[in-house]
């Protein structure tokens, strides 16, 4: 429950500095950035104690909080007679992109052999790694946006 309160308190918080600063790209960079960080650490550590999880937790709910901010972003690249399907578009892409996610991060999981029902340590570190990598490319690619 503590990563959707904080989830739900970052995307006020992010919203808001959007308005405070005017601007879309370095808070979008700056959350998905941080986002990454906050995977390849877990990724780096591997096991936290049940403190650390709990703060990891829910810094980690509330980073990602910055997608609203992308959105808006995205809709203010629209002409006003598109914005419906763009952002329906949008939305679509991060339904599949989570179905991606999922499926690679499934994958993965699965080159480690389970035992007792039970995958190792290193199956979900490298999981974290590899989400943690692709949040960071996409950043680079989202950096090189114009707009």
């Amino acid at each position: 429950m503590l990563p959707a309160i904080s989830h739900i308190i970052g995307v006020v918080v992010w919203g808001h500095a959007q308005r405070l600063f005017g601007t879309y790209k370095p808070l979008v960079l700056a959350g998905a950035i941080a986002t990454a960080a906050a995977l390849l650490l877990l990724a780096a550590v591997g096991r936290l104690e049940p403190f650390w999880l709990t703060v990891w937790m829910a810094i980690f709910g509330f980073l990602p909080a910055c997608f609203p901010v992308l959105l808006a972003h995205g809709r203010s690249l629209l002409p006003p007679h598109l914005v419906g399907r763009g952002i329906t578009l949008f939305n679509i892409g991060t339904i599949g992109g989570t179905f991606v996610v999922q499926l690679v991060s499934g994958g993965l999981i699965d080159l480690f052999p389970a035992q007792n029902g039970v995958y190792p340590l290193d199956a979900y570190r490298l999981v974290f790694a590899a989400q943690g990598l692709c949040v960071l490319l996409a950043c680079g690619v989202y950096a090189r946006v114009r707009r």
